[in-house]
């Protein structure tokens, strides 16, 4: 399985609060069975993209096949916990967050996201 899981939705990316671009694609996860699967048996060769899963304040990388950085999010999609580098069959969670910012590790640079970002989402047609 791999991006195919995601062809009925529409790719957006991540902006930044000077509207710069920081990461690309990205599509919402926003039903009980997309938001469970994830990234999961996505092999690495066909990424770099990522996901939003909304609702959500806990992941697991459970079946993963690499590392990923995870943004736990508020409503205003400001940022409040980042956790970097996190390893299969992992668990995190956030009570506070309403959404969960999924991307293979390493594709946000450090500097471009950090606790009391607030990130906007832009379609990308």
């Amino acid at each position: 399985m791999d991006i195919r899981r995601f062809r009925n939705k529409r790719p957006y990316k991540i902006l930044n609060s000077r509207g710069d671009v920081i990461f690309s694609p990205l599509y919402f996860a926003d039903s009980f069975s997309s938001r469970f699967m994830g990234l999961m048996f996505v092999p690495l060769p066909n990424l770099p993209w990522g996901i939003i899963l909304k609702p959500c304040n806990a992941i697991h990388t459970i079946g993963m096949r690499f590392n990923l950085d995870v943004f736990f999010l508020d409503d205003n999609n400001q940022v409040l916990e980042i956790r970097r580098d996190v390893t299969p069959w992992s668990l995190c969670r956030n009570k506070k967050a309403r959404s969960v910012l999924e991307c293979p590790a390493g594709n946000i640079p450090l500097n471009e996201i950090n606790i009391g970002s607030q990130i906007f989402f832009e379609d990308s047609f």
